[in-house]
């Protein structure tokens, strides 16, 4: 156990940097970096990139370089406490390259972590409770770091006062920023701030002094701050970018409500130079520059979905083409968390299909797709879209059709499947959010005849950037089950074809059933060498084909389960098996115990109920899996894995209804963490749990939100 460091103690840099700035200007060599420095980092790496930093030829390597030492990830390191006079002396350097970025790294190192999202109850917030309570490797208080780099601003308070008339504007925004940190600044600093602001020119200045103000005034609880900042938001006759920032800054220095009033100032003065304008604002972090302003400022309002919807309207409606792009980002936001706002968001969206300007369209486009089944109540207006000229609108709304299981999508979809060119942006250089088209067959089930033919061409030829829909397509055909039996010869072609997922293959083959008889050989002959995993798919697919030798392949699967590295899927293949398995219960039955993973908890829970028919041993721990806190396991894939097994269990399940019943009537959505469609996903995840209630409690009836 790691023990806490005494404070004032000689690991306690607070101490150690007053005792520095008593024994005079500060020296890098008087500086005892070695007693701070993390063992995998060499004693002198800071100083040396320090020294680097007033090299023209390493300077900009040599701060990136910095950045990652002392600023990880958005977590201070000692050593940039230690380095925050020495950043602030270079700033000051009329010579010295990249001197914003050097302010911006010295007011960073005390901060709190605040990568996510900016809200008004957190923007000027410096240092987070957690902080005080959290220890690094070598005991020190976090809050620490924090406090002595803002000590360190605080004392060349003078030297950054100086440099609020530099003549370069992101020195003199940066200068702002710095100083709205500083532990306790003397009273000269507002006084400084406030002459600078009167005369002020630079946009992206004026709104960075007025939230320096008000950041100070929140931190010393002046009650005149609310007044101040409210006086100017409200004035017409103060320029567009100081009546913004006073907007932010009276949302952060009161807890009332936004004005029907704000919202309006919002939409008139939200555009493309004042997103520029505060792009080279500090405060906001990188989600403003990735998502842009409008999205940023619809999260900044904080929990209050129906004056966000309310914003988002006003934005989506906005002269500016790039507003209202970024609002339909807003709007598929807000979609995603609440459910009751689904509808409404999921509208705007539908409508900007239409809107005049092709950017526009593109963003709605790509995020409707990502709605799956949510976007139904839009669908007469998604499919009213189908003409678009624009080549990937039209892909995304054919796509997001078919996720509806439309049948006006059969035809455009057989189309689309049929062009030789993949017709979206790489993933990785798509600008919102890097959605993929997902699953296009499983809701297209009952067209099955039609599309069969043109998916089996595209499986044949997966070049021209369609290898990335290989799999979508791989579990869109399993999801057909025998619909699917146009496809055998081609999946059976597959198991031999290079840099093929043969374990989709198999389960596709084993979904279809009988009518795939023909690959039975060729599964016969991979599983004489197959690795333990494949092993247990081919021999669970032989199985379902061929409905022989279930004994044997129970025997088979149970073995496969006790060993490494299969994980759980033998014993979900198990499960499928039945009552042949019920022989190895023992096996089933060690794999219950806490000292498992959930999933295979899960697994074996359900593989035991399928051999042997026992709830009284198998609801319970199916039924704990959803009584975990959703607020650290998010309703995610194990989740619906038991939601589906419940199902089949029926009545016996009836202790899991509390359970089922508050994830249903929840209005914040428990999505998958992590997940890039999280509207589909917890859409998908309403209904699984609706049906399984009507099976475990048929009475009483239930629906999605």
């Amino acid at each position: 156990m790691i023990e806490i460091c005494e404070p004032g103690g000689e690991q306690d840099v607070r101490w150690v940097m007053a005792a520095l700035r008593a024994a005079g200007e500060p020296e890098l060599d008087a500086v005892p970096w070695a007693r701070f420095t993390d063992e995998c980092w060499p004693p002198d790496s800071v100083p040396g990139l320090l020294r680097a930093l007033y090299d023209p030829g390493h300077a900009c390597r040599s701060l990136a370089d910095l950045w990652t030492r002392v600023r990880n990830e958005g977590t201070s390191d000692v050593t940039g406490a230690l380095a925050v006079p020495f950043l602030l002396r270079i700033a000051a350097d009329p010579a010295a390259p990249q001197r914003a970025e050097l302010l911006n790294l010295a007011a960073e190192v005390g901060h709190r972590e605040h990568f996510g999202t900016d809200t008004r109850a957190s923007l000027f917030h410096v240092v987070d409770e957690q902080d005080r309570m959290t220890i690094d490797g070598y005991g020190r208080i976090v809050a620490w770091t924090c406090q002595a780099a803002r000590e360190a601003v605080t004392a060349d308070a003078v030297l950054l006062i100086g440099l609020l008339d530099d003549p370069d504007p992101a020195v003199r925004a940066n200068v702002a920023y710095a100083l709205a940190g500083a532990l306790m600044p003397p009273p000269e600093v507002t006084a400084a701030l406030r002459e600078r602001l009167a005369v002020e020119t630079s946009l992206a200045v004026r709104a960075s002094l007025v939230l320096a103000l008000a950041q100070l005034a929140v931190e010393r609880a002046d009650s005149d701050v609310v007044a101040w900042t409210a006086a100017l938001w409200v004035d017409p006759g103060n320029p567009p970018d100081v009546r913004f920032a006073a907007a932010l800054s009276w949302l952060c220095a009161t807890a009332e409500p936004v004005p029907d009033r704000m919202l309006d100032l919002f939409a008139e003065v939200v555009d493309p130079r004042m997103a520029e304008t505060m792009d080279d604002v500090p405060w906001p972090n990188d989600s403003l520059r990735h998502r842009g302003l409008a999205a940023w400022l619809v999260v900044f309002l904080g929990d209050v979905p129906e004056v966000q919807a309310d914003l988002v309207a006003r934005l989506a409606a906005s002269p500016h083409p790039s507003v209202r792009a970024c609002a339909l980002r807003a709007a598929y936001d807000l979609a995603a968390e609440w459910r009751s706002w689904t509808d409404e968001m999921i509208t705007l969206l539908a409508d900007r299909l239409h809107d005049t300007e092709p950017a526009v369209r593109r963003t709605a486009a790509r995020h409707l797709v990502r709605a799956g089944a949510a976007a139904a109540p839009a669908a007469d207006r998604i499919a009213a879209a189908l003409d678009d000229p624009d080549p990937e609108v039209w892909a995304w709304t054919v796509v997001t059709l078919a996720h509806l299981g439309d049948v006006r999508a059969v035809e455009p979809l057989a189309d689309l499947l049929s062009r030789p060119a993949y017709p979206w942006p790489e993933p990785r250089r798509h600008p919102d959010g890097s959605p993929d088209p997902g699953n296009v067959l499983s809701a297209m089930r009952p067209y099955a005849g039609r599309l069969a033919p043109v998916v089996v061409a595209r499986l044949a030829d997966s070049s021209n950037g369609w290898r990335r829909l290989r799999c979508e397509l791989l579990q869109g055909l399993s999801h057909w089950g025998e619909h699917a039996a146009g496809a055998v010869d081609l999946l059976t072609d597959l198991l031999s074809a290079p840099d093929t997922d043969r374990t989709k293959v198999v389960y596709c083959l084993a979904r279809i059933g009988p009518p795939a008889a023909a690959a039975v050989p060729v599964l016969d002959r991979l599983a004489a060498g197959a690795e333990p995993g494949l092993l247990a798919a081919l021999v669970w697919a032989r199985w379902r084909i061929t409905g022989e030798g279930a004994e044997d392949t129970a025997a088979t699967l149970a073995r496969l389960a006790t060993g490494a590295g299969t994980g759980s899927q033998p014993l979900r293949l198990l499960a499928d098996v039945g009552p042949a398995a019920a022989a190895h219960e023992p096996v089933i039955r060690a794999r219950l115990s806490a000292d498992n993973h959930t999933t295979t908890r899960v697994e074996a829970a359900f593989a035991l109920w399928g051999a042997t028919g026992n709830t009284a041993d198998t609801v319970p721990v199916l039924a704990a899996v959803l009584d975990e806190p959703w607020d650290w396991h998010p309703f995610g894939s194990a989740h619906t894995t038991v939601v589906g097994y419940l199902a089949r269990i029926g009545t016996a399940a009836a202790a899991a209804v509390p359970a089922l019943t508050a994830f249903l009537e929840a209005d914040r959505r428990l999505g998958l963490w992590g997940s890039k469609d999280p509207v589909d996903w917890d859409r998908r995840c309403q209904q699984s749990v609706t049906a399984a209630l009507r099976a475990i409690r048929p009475d009483v009836p239930r629906g999605p939100r």
